[in-house]
């Protein structure tokens, strides 16, 4: 089925693109190749090809039907010279924690992509096997904050959700430290919806695909759904709120095995 959703539907992704954009200011080495994880719209392929003119991009996912609507978003943008001369970019579709070749990228860029992942361990060793030495790594991705409102009302009538619906930001840096980083950054921000029909949320949490994270019974699919639709309706539910991390790291140097670094430091002169 052909997705139909419009620019407006893709807010919170144009958000958080602009946030993580603006943390790329400190790189002093211009990127030759980025790797894009999560197609959303063409947005952050947007936002990098206009950094970063010269950079061949490529962009992953698993969802084809994704990768499809963002590329047609950026045939729609571009003029006839930027056709003519542009620059193709790649897509692949396929499991994110196999798709990309080893060693091929100086950064790697995840908005929102990892969202269905439960345990995301594999999927940080996987990409930075795909980033070359010193690789760095931009995400974003959902915090246990996320739908807290829902949550609670979910719970008051007795639907039970996923425990471990996401990480916080401490696990995650965690994670990547043990699986193939160097100096994770993590931070956090807020954003708070307000909602005047249930349509537009459930609009929403498509594009976002939170909902399913949440991990609730298929029997209890349908009473949910009722639940949060009728709340939002009479407006019970005002606010909710999504908790956003972003976070940044380098690609750990992995040495073969039995061998170690040596670091040479000059002497310092004798008094």
């Amino acid at each position: 089925m052909k997705l139909d959703w419009q620019e407006n539907d893709w807010f919170v992704h144009q958000r958080l693109v602009t946030q993580m954009d603006e943390r790329l200011d400190v790189l002093k080495n211009t990127p030759k190749d980025i790797a894009i994880f999560g197609a959303d719209f063409d947005l952050s392929h947007a936002a990098l090809s206009q950094r970063y003119p010269q950079a061949s991009l490529q962009e992953f996912d698993a969802r084809s039907d994704y990768l499809e609507l963002s590329a047609e978003q950026r045939a729609s943008k571009r003029n006839m010279w930027q056709k003519l001369m542009g620059k193709k970019t790649i897509q692949t579709q396929g499991v994110l924690t196999d798709i990309g070749a080893t060693a091929s990228f100086d950064v790697l860029w995840s908005n929102l992509a990892f969202v269905a992942e439960s345990e995301p361990t594999k999927l940080f060793e996987h990409w930075s096997d795909v980033l070359r030495k010193d690789g760095l790594l931009y995400f974003t991705h959902f915090g246990p904050d996320t739908l807290q409102e829902i949550i609670m009302l979910l719970q008051i009538h007795g639907i039970q959700v996923a425990k471990n619906r996401f990480w916080d930001m401490h696990d995650l840096g965690d994670m990547l430290f043990h699986h193939g980083f160097y100096d994770p950054v993590m931070d956090v921000d807020r954003i708070h919806l307000s909602y005047q029909n249930p349509q537009r949320f459930w609009r929403d949490m498509e594009v976002l695909q939170v909902w399913q994270a949440l991990g609730i019974a298929d029997d209890d699919q349908e009473n949910a759904q009722k639940i949060i639709s009728q709340s939002l309706q009479n407006g019970e539910l005002k606010n909710i709120t999504l908790e956003v991390i972003f976070g940044h790291a380098v690609k750990k140097l992995v040495l073969p095995e039995n061998e170690s670094l040596v670091n040479f430091y000059p002497s310092k002169p004798k008094a």
